[in-house]
This record gives C-alpha cells, sequence and structure tokens, in this order.
C-alpha cells in the first residue's frame, strides 16, 4: 500500500514516499515463557522511563514470587501495555533497552521485529512515542467497563495496525538515532536535575539552624559570629489593609502549598473566593 505522505520535516538527501505497513508485516508476536526462571527481574512499563525494574520504580515487590508463568522479554523486543492512563489513553509501548532479559505479565504484548534489514528498532520505539498510531488501535479497540482502563485488544488486532515508515532504512536509521540521542540528553539533564534538587535539599538543612543550635552545619567563610533567635514581628511589617472585592472581575495572586509556587486566578465578577477582601 502506497502513501503520498510524507512528513514536513525531513534529512536531507532523503526525498522518497514513504509508505505504511501492517505491524504485522515487520514484527511479531512473542509469547516465550520464562519456565526455567531464565529472569528474575520483574519488569513494569513507564511511560516516562521505558520497561523498568517493578520492584524499584513501586519501591516494593509487585509481581508475584512465581515469574515462570510470566512473559520472557529480551533485549531489544517490545512491549504493549494496553492500560489507558492519563496522557495515554491507547496504552504504552517501550522497547526493553536496560536490561539483557527480564519478566513480564502475560497481560502485555511482547512482540520483535522480524528482519531487522528492513525496519529500524530505533525509528520503531520512536515511532511508537508519537501520537500516529493511536487512530489505528481505536478503531479497534473498546474499554470494558470491568476493565479498569484495560482496553479490549487482542494481539492480533494490535498486530494489525498500520504503521507508516520511510521506505530507505537508512532514512529510519537516521530518524531513530537522532531521537535516541534526544533522549540520552534529557536523561542526563534529568539526572543533573535530580542531583541538583538533592543538593539543594541537603543545603536547606545544613545552611540554616536548628533552635537548640547556635550556628548551622555548614557556613560561608569569613562568618563566625553566632547566629541569633528574633521575633518573625521584629524583623517584617504585617500589611492589614485590605481592599473590598472588585465587581468587575479581577486577577488574584495566590500561594501553592509544599514550596510549589505562586498562581494567579481570574476571579469572574460577582464571583467571591474566600472573604469578602484581600490584602492589596
Amino acid at each position: 500500500m502506497k502513501s503520498n505522505v510524507t512528513p514536513s520535516l525531513r534529512f536531507c538527501d532523503y526525498l522518497d514516499e514513504w509508505e505504511s505497513k501492517k505491524l504485522s508485516d515487520v514484527a511479531e508476536r512473542i509469547t516465550r515463557k520464562n519456565t526455567e526462571l531464565q529472569s528474575t527481574l520483574p519488569l513494569t512499563i513507564s511511560a516516562q522511563y521505558g520497561l523498568v525494574n517493578q520492584n524499584s520504580f513501586f519501591n516494593k515487590r509487585i509481581a508475584s514470587l512465581n515469574l515462570h508463568n510470566y512473559y520472557l522479554i529480551k533485549n531489544g523486543e517490545f512491549a504493549y501495555n494496553k492500560s489507558s492512563s492519563d496522557g495515554h489513553p491507547f496504552g504504552t509501548v517501550k522497547r526493553l533497552d536496560l536490561y539483557d532479559l527480564g519478566a513480564l505479565s502475560t497481560l502485555y504484548i511482547v512482540f520483535g521485529l522480524k528482519d531487522e534489514a528492513n525496519i529500524s528498532g530505533n525509528y520503531l520505539a520512536a515511532y511508537f512515542d508519537t501520537a500516529n498510531w493511536h487512530r489505528q488501535v481505536s478503531k479497534r479497540a473498546s474499554e470494558g467497563a470491568r476493565n479498569h482502563g484495560l482496553l479490549n485488544i487482542s494481539a492480533d488486532e494490535f498486530l494489525d495496525i498500520t504503521i507508516m515508515l520511510p521506505k530507505d532504512i537508512c532514512e529510519q536509521d537516521a530518524i531513530g538515532s537522532y531521537l535516541s540521542k534526544l533522549d540520552d540528553l534529557i536523561n542526563l539533564q534529568r539526572q543533573k536535575y535530580e542531583k541538583l534538587t538533592q543538593t539543594r535539599l541537603s543545603l536547606l538543612e545544613k545552611l540554616f539552624i536548628h533552635e537548640d543550635k547556635a550556628t548551622p552545619e555548614i557556613r560561608f567563610e569569613d562568618y563566625m559570629t553566632d547566629w541569633s533567635m528574633r521575633s518573625l514581628y521584629s524583623i517584617i511589617t504585617p500589611y492589614t489593609d485590605y481592599l473590598p472585592t472588585p465587581t468587575d472581575g479581577y486577577t488574584r495572586l495566590g500561594i501553592r502549598s509544599h514550596m510549589k509556587g505562586t498562581f494567579y486566578e481570574y476571579v469572574a465578577p460577582s464571583k467571591q473566593v474566600g472573604k469578602s477582601g484581600y490584602s492589596a
């Protein structure tokens, strides 16, 4: 089946039209069981991190101790989680990248590439990070009232979806590799952010003193004198002049809890939020 559709942004030197194929043309279902406990690592799908260690992800062991009936998934193979969630109404497809082997619940649909000479694994992993396949799933699946968000789609129906891909596998590789490098950069920045956040929390604890101490645990150089305790009222001037609530609509400023910053909220005419007056 041919298509005249091409992306609006392409790498240089690639001019061929893209084509549509059934997922089953390039991938096949995997039902290999973990019968001999080749893996004792239970996996789960994280929309952000991919296929990850279930025990670490949930900070406790969720999977049954008996992993014999789980699927055995290998590095480079894919899994489809049929559970809809916020931001992922048609489930999530991720490739196993972090481990050589893993054990996965049979609620997932596991599949692998038929021939890597015809399709790039990096391209397919990136393709399933888009929403381009959602319409294909929506035509085949429905959400059962008793299934708690689990889409009613069989493995055969899922493998029957149509995907779009470049005819030239070199273009597939170029797209997949570029996005994979961006993922690596994002992960590095995320790790840096997490480390900086932990550093800040530690400094908040050590740069300030508790009531039973005269100096903080960590100090800047050249500051040697003891700290002093004062009443908050001795260093601030409370503002108590209230203005009546406007009747023609206004924007109010609020403070979020748990150090989440401030927010702005429009209050429509004749509406009131909280008490009848606000501090200007």
